[in-house]
């Protein structure tokens, strides 16, 4: 499934549910690589919540056949990997 994190950059002031985006991509940040043009298996386990959007297009990489994604996470805690647990 794909989701997104918007750069907080790009949120407006008033933008719905701003702390919550913001934090979960913090969340992302904190504990895996940062992100790059190019994908990448990192290999985590996740929760994660947002708002559900169905994309009809269906044509970004690993995208679902039903065409579910989350745009934009509002909450991510990474469970596994990305460096959870590691000192």
């Amino acid at each position: 499934m794909n989701a997104y994190l918007p750069n907080p950059n790009c949120l407006g002031s008033r933008s719905r549910d701003r702390s919550g985006m913001t934090a979960a991509r913090r969340a992302f940040m904190d504990h895996c690589p940062h992100p790059t043009a190019e994908w990448q298996l990192l290999g985590a386990s996740v929760d994660v919540s947002g708002v559900g959007y169905w994309n009809s297009v269906r044509t970004t990489l690993h995208a679902l056949q039903n065409g579910a994604e989350l745009r934009p996470l509002t909450n991510l805690s990474v469970v596994v990997g990305c460096g959870v647990g590691t000192s």
